[in-house]
């Protein structure tokens, strides 16, 4: 690899690879210029802005004619499934509080269109869509989306299993 040298008797040059400021900047500048909105900087640090706390909700409970307590589940479990299902969208999750026998609390499903309290054990979806129809709420999915279990197979199956006469076994 040959190296350049200066000739004799020049000046090497020096040329800078930094830029006085970033473009952004410089642009953002000329636009403050052109706008006539001039302002001096604010160091952000300096400020003494109050810090915003996050806003706590209580959770809502319920308390149903045959004196079955139910509490708002607001901070979901990291362990299992999550609620994943197209009608939590639909609905929130709540516990029931004194629950009659032993085991864990119950957890229902409540939908959040009835004016009363409407749930559903968690257990399954069938009830839970079933009440959703009542409401004309149906799953979003596009028919093409669906397909058939031998389709799918279909799309994995090697070509040279395809590609053999009719009669020839696999050995």
């Amino acid at each position: 690899m040959a190296s350049l040298q200066p000739s004799p008797g020049s000046v090497p040059t020096v040329i800078s690879s930094t830029l006085p400021e970033a473009p952004s900047t410089a642009l953002l500048n000329r636009v403050e210029q052109d706008l006539n909105l001039e302002v001096d900087a604010i160091d952000i640090d300096s400020i003494d802005a109050p810090t915003i706390e996050p806003t706590r909700r209580e959770p809502r409970t319920h308390k149903a004619l045959d004196g079955t307590v139910y509490i708002e589940i607001l901070v979901k479990k990291e362990k299992g499934k999550g609620r994943t299902g197209w009608y939590w969208q639909h609905g929130t999750e709540f516990e029931v509080q004194n629950r009659p026998k032993e085991g864990k609390n119950p957890r229902v499903w409540v939908c959040d269109k009835c004016k009363a309290f409407q749930s559903y054990l968690v257990g399954g979806s069938a009830h839970i869509v079933k009440h959703l129809k009542s409401h004309n709420l149906h799953e979003k999915q596009a028919p093409s989306q669906r397909i058939s279990i031998a389709e799918r197979l279909s799309q994995h199956t090697p070509a040279m299993v395809d590609d053999r006469p009719p009669g020839l076994a696999l050995s």
